[in-house]
């Protein structure tokens, strides 16, 4: 079952940018499908900051800032796919272990929390108040 979870988790989301990358006409969709399904946390931010544009649609900040921000959006919802699934394998512990399993879980959500934080810190430095994009985007 765990041997499973990547796969369909990448699955789902190559899934996601087939039907949304065909929806916005992108030229490119097959290769934005084929490269979210081969490596979804890092290719799933760039499509989201630089596919089309729909009509009404309105992009700020900058395509750089744009990725930044897609990063933790990205990645937390994997972990979040990932990790709910393998916390059911996690079996109950008493007494000492107990504070082990506290501390390790107190250990892995400061790693992300201050992970995470600068990387949205780094995107404001990144963000360009002047550049606002404004759909229907034409091809790049």
């Amino acid at each position: 079952m765990r041997a499973i979870i990547i796969p369909l988790t990448f699955g789902v989301a190559a899934l996601f940018v087939l039907v949304d990358s065909r929806r916005r006409l992108e030229e490119k969709w097959k290769l934005w499908t084929i490269g979210t399904f081969l490596g979804a946390p890092f290719v799933l931010p760039f499509y989201l900051a630089l596919r089309k544009l729909k009509e009404g649609e309105v992009r700020r900040g900058g395509k750089a800032f744009l990725v930044a921000t897609n990063i933790p959006i990205v990645w937390s919802i994997g972990l979040a796919c990932l990790g709910l699934p393998a916390c059911a394998h996690i079996p109950i512990v008493f007494s000492s272990d107990l504070e082990a399993s506290v501390f390790i879980y107190i250990g892995v959500w400061e790693l992300w929390l201050f992970g995470m934080g600068g990387i949205i810190v780094f995107a404001q430095l990144l963000r360009r108040r002047d550049v606002v994009e404004r759909g229907p985007t034409r091809g790049r």
